[in-house]
C-alpha cells in the first residue's frame, strides 16, 4: 500500500506533475540547496544544528552537511564520515513527492508517517530535526513541480 492510496475519501487528484528533468542529480540538490539556504524557517529550524543527512533515492544517493542553519556542503553519494541519519526510499517512492494529490497542505508528509520513505542511523535525531526534513521536502517538490515553498 502506498501512501497515495490514503488520501481522503472523495478527494479529487491533481494531474500528475513531472518529477524534474534528470532526477535524481546532484544538480537537482545543488539547486535544492540554494533555494534551502535561502529559506529562514530551515534557518530556524537548525540554527543550533550540526548534523549529516544522506538521501538515498533508489541507487542514487546525496549527502548533505546541515551546520548552524545551512546546508554547507552537498556531494553525491555517501560520505567517508558516515550520517547522522539517511532518508531512504525507492525512486518511485521520491517521485511520489511529486505525484501525490494536492489534498492537504504537506501531502508528501505520508510517506514519513507510513515509513514509505524510511529513516536510518540516529532515528532520535531525524526526528529533533523532522521540520527541518519537511521544509527540505517542500523544496524537493518545489523543484519539481514550480510550487512555492509556502
Amino acid at each position: 500500500m502506498t501512501a497515495a492510496s490514503h488520501a481522503a475519501p472523495g478527494a479529487s487528484a491533481e494531474a500528475k506533475t513531472a518529477a524534474p528533468e534528470g532526477f535524481p542529480s546532484l544538480e537537482n540538490f545543488e539547486e535544492v540547496r540554494d533555494a534551502v539556504n535561502a529559506d529562514l524557517e530551515f534557518r530556524r529550524a537548525t540554527d543550533l544544528v550540526d548534523a549529516s543527512v544522506l538521501l538515498k533515492i533508489g541507487d542514487f544517493s546525496v549527502w548533505m552537511k546541515w551546520y548552524r542553519g545551512q546546508i554547507i556542503d552537498v556531494h553525491e553519494g555517501p560520505d567517508i564520515l558516515g550520517f547522522t541519519f539517511a532518508l531512504v526510499a525507492p525512486l518511485e517512492t521520491w517521485r511520489e513527492v511529486f505525484d501525490l494529490p494536492r489534498t492537504c497542505y504537506q501531502p508528501w508528509a505520508k510517506l514519513y508517517n507510513f515509513g514509505e520513505i524510511a529513516i536510518e542511523g540516529n532515528v532520535l535525531e531525524a526526528t529533533r530535526l523532522l521540520e527541518a526534513t519537511y521544509i527540505l521536502t517542500s523544496h524537493i517538490e518545489a523543484l519539481g513541480t514550480g510550487r512555492s515553498v509556502a
